[in-house]
C-alpha cells in the first residue's frame, strides 16, 4: 500500500564510574612582577587546586518508544510522520552518596556536615535527587515532493525534536564524598602550597564522614529538566545534468533548557546596600583580592569561591543555528568527479565546551552576557573536493602509454572565515572571584583594525588593543563573551596516486600527498587576555603562533608524504 509503518522500543541499563585522584594545580599570573613568567620564577602563587581522590558511580534506566509512518500520498509527494517517546529515569548513585544545595537545609544523616548540603538519606531528598519527567514525546515529520514528476527537481523539508542525555555528575559531588579546595594568592610558595591552609582530608570511609573547609559542591538545579533541540529544514534539489546536481538548503537548531553552570556564591562587593550596612570594613573597604579576604565576603560562609564553590547545574541556557547551505555535487563522468559546498551560518549560544566540572559565567545573576557566537561559529565556510582521471592515451608508443595511463590528481580546499574570540582580564577586578572576567570597551573606539593591513602588522597587534581597558575595581566590564573574530583559515591538501597491475592477483599503488601544498600560514589566534597594568600588555592582541588543519598549534606547515601500497 502507500504506507510503511514502523514501530519500535529500546531499554538501556546505564552505569558510569568515574574514579580518579585530584592532581594538585598551580597557577602564577602577573599580579606581583606585572609578568607570569616573573611571578612564576619568583614561585608566587595566583591560584591553587587541591584534593582528595573521586570515587563517582551512577546508574540510570531507560525507556525508549517510537513510530513512524512512511506515506506515499502521491506520485510527487511522499510524507513522513512519527513520534518517540523517552523515559529516561533519573542518575542516582548505587550506594547513596549523592547530595543537593538547599540554602539553610541542615543534614540529619551527617550532623556534622555544613549548613545548606542535602544528602541521600536525609528527609525528602530522593534517591536520584532530580525527579524523573515523563513529558518527553518528540515529534518528527518531514516530506520530500518531486515538482515536475521527473525527479529532475524536488523539493524537502522536516522538523524534529530531540532530547539531549543528561550526565551522570547530576547525583552531586561534594563532602564527605570527595574534598576539593581552590585558594587565590595564598602566603604559600610553591616550595610550600598549603602554608597557612587546611591539611587535604582523607578519603572517604563509610561510618567516618570527614568536613573541611572550603567546602565545594556540584550539584544539579532543583528544576532541572531535559534540554533538546528543535531542528528544521527546507531545501530545493535541482539536477542541472546527467550528473551533477545543485542543493540550496535552510537548516536551523533550537537548543532549550540546555545546561550551564554558575557559582552561587561569589565573593560580595557592596559598598551601598544591606552587606555595607552590616560590615562596611569586609564588604567595602577591606576588600580585596586575597583569600582571607574572598573567605569572609563569600554569600554561603565556609563555602569555596571562583567558580568552584556552590557550582549549580541548571538547564537555563540557549542555543540558535541558523545557516544557509548551497551544495553543488559532480559525479564520476568521464574524468571528473566534484563536490562543491558553501555555507553562511550563524551559531549562538552560552556555552560552548559542555564543561560540567566549575563554572565560567563570571556574573552568576545575570546570564545573558554570555549569550554570543558559539567559540566555533564562522560566517563563511567553502570546501571543495575532487578527483581526476588522466585521460586515457590509446595511441602512442607504449613505453608512453605505460607512463601516461592511470593516474588520479585529487585535492581538497578548505577556507573559512575566523572563529570568535573572547576578551578576557588577567585577575579579579570585580572582586568577586567569578571569572573569566572581561574588560571595558572604550567609548567611542572599534575594537576592530581595518582588514587590508599587512601580514607583519595583524601579526603584532590583530585588534585594536587601545579599544579595551580595565574597570573600575568593584565592577564588571561592559565587553561580551566572543565579542570580535581571529584569523580565517585556508588549506589546500593535494594528492596524485596511480595503481600499477603487477599480476594477477598482485596491485601496487603508488600515492604522493601534499597537506599545505602551497605553505599558506594560517594565523592562530592573538593574545586575549588583558594585563592589569596598561604599560605591560605581553601578547594582548598579539598572534603567536599558526595552526593546522586539525586546529592544533605549530602544525601549519607544508608536509609531503610518499607511501607504496601492495594488494595480494
Amino acid at each position: 500500500g502507500n504506507h510503511n509503518f514502523q514501530f519500535g522500543a529500546q531499554y538501556l541499563e546505564l552505569q558510569y564510574i568515574h574514579r580518579f585522584d585530584q592532581v594538585p594545580f598551580i597557577e602564577s599570573q602577573q599580579q606581583n612582577t606585572e609578568t607570569s613568567l616573573g611571578d612564576f620564577l619568583l614561585g608566587i602563587i595566583y591560584t591553587e587546586t587541591f584534593g582528595n581522590s573521586t570515587n563517582l558511580s551512577a546508574q540510570q534506566h531507560d525507556f525508549y518508544f517510537y513510530g513512524q509512518d512512511d506515506w506515499r500520498a502521491t506520485s510527487k509527494l511522499t510524507v513522513n510522520y512519527g513520534l518517540r517517546y523517552e523515559l529516561p529515569f533519573q542518575w542516582y548513585q548505587p550506594d547513596n552518596q549523592s547530595l543537593t544545595f538547599i540554602p539553610g537545609f541542615q543534614s540529619v544523616l551527617f550532623p556534622n556536615a555544613p549548613p545548606s548540603s542535602a544528602y541521600v538519606g536525609d528527609p525528602g531528598i530522593n534517591r536520584s535527587i532530580v525527579p524523573s519527567h515523563y513529558n518527553n514525546f518528540a515529534p518528527r515529520v518531514g516530506f520530500a515532493y518531486d515538482l515536475h514528476g521527473d525527479g529532475r527537481t524536488s523539493i524537502r523539508g522536516g522538523f524534529g525534536l530531540f532530547f539531549d542525555a543528561i550526565n551522570a555528575n547530576i547525583v552531586g559531588v561534594g563532602e564527605p564524598y570527595h574534598y576539593t579546595a581552590t585558594y587565590a594568592q595564598t602566603s604559600g610558595s610553591f616550595s610550600n602550597p598549603l602554608l597557612g591552609q587546611n591539611a587535604i582530608p582523607a578519603n572517604y570511609i563509610k561510618g567516618n564522614p570527614q568536613f573541611a573547609t572550603p567546602y565545594t559542591i556540584n550539584f544539579a538545579d532543583k528544576n532541572l529538566t531535559t534540554p533538546y533541540t528543535e531542528a528544521f529544514n527546507l531545501g530545493v534539489q535541482q539536477r542541472i545534468s546527467r550528473s551533477a546536481t545543485l542543493e540550496v538548503n535552510y537548516v536551523g537548531k533550537l537548543g532549550r533548557h540546555q545546561i550551564i553552570q554558575f557559582d552561587l556564591n561569589p565573593a560580595i562587593y557592596d559598598c551601598t546596600g544591606g552587606y555595607f550596612q552590616a560590615n562596611p570594613t569586609t564588604y567595602c573597604a577591606d576588600a580585596s583580592t586575597a583569600s582571607a579576604s574572598y573567605i569572609a565576603r563569600v554569600k554561603y560562609p565556609g563555602y569555596n569561591y571562583g567558580g568552584q564553590g556552590v557550582v549549580d547545574n541548571a538547564s537555563v541556557a540557549t542555543s540558535n543555528y541558523n545557516g544557509l547551505q548551497v551544495i553543488y555535487t559532480q559525479r564520476a563522468r568521464k574524468s571528473l568527479s566534484a563536490l562543491v559546498s558553501y555555507t553562511y551560518s550563524r551559531s549562538l549560544d552560552m556555552q560552548s565546551n559542555g564543561q560540567t566540572n566549575n563554572a565560567q559565567a563570571p556574573i552568576p545573576t545575570n546570564l545573558r552576557p554570555q549569550y554570543a557566537p558559539s567559540d566555533f561559529n564562522a560566517t563563511h565556510i567553502l570546501n571543495l573536493g575532487w578527483v581526476y582521471n588522466v585521460p586515457h592515451l590509446a595511441r602512442g608508443p607504449r613505453t608512453m602509454r605505460a607512463v601516461v595511463n592511470g593516474w588520479k590528481v585529487g585535492g581538497v580546499y578548505n577556507a573559512r572565515t575566523g572563529q570568535p574570540i573572547n576578551v578576557t582580564l588577567a585577575g579579579d577586578t570585580s572582586l568577586t572571584d567569578e571569572r573569566p572576567q572581561r574588560p571595558n570597551l572604550v567609548p567611542g573606539m572599534s575594537p576592530n583594525l581595518p582588514s587590508g593591513r599587512h601580514r607583519v602588522d595583524k601579526v603584532q597587534e590583530w585588534f585594536n588593543i587601545a579599544a579595551f581597558a580595565t574597570p573600575t575595581l568593584g565592577t564588571f566590564g561592559n565587553v561580551g563573551r566572543n565579542s570580535i573574530y581571529g584569523p580565517a583559515f585556508i588549506n589546500l591538501n593535494g594528492s596524485v596516486d596511480r595503481s600499477f597491475l603487477l599480476s594477477h592477483e598482485k596491485q601496487l599503488e603508488f600515492k604522493a600527498d601534499a597537506f599545505n601544498l602551497f605553505n599558506t600560514p594560517n594565523l592562530g589566534n592573538p593574545g586575549n587576555q588583558l594585563a592589569s597594568a596598561t604599560g605591560n600588555q605581553g601578547n594582548f592582541g598579539v598572534i603567536k603562533s599558526t595552526v593546522g588543519s586539525n586546529g592544533v598549534v605549530g602544525t601549519n606547515g607544508r608536509r609531503l608524504q610518499l607511501s607504496l601500497l601492495l594488494r595480494f
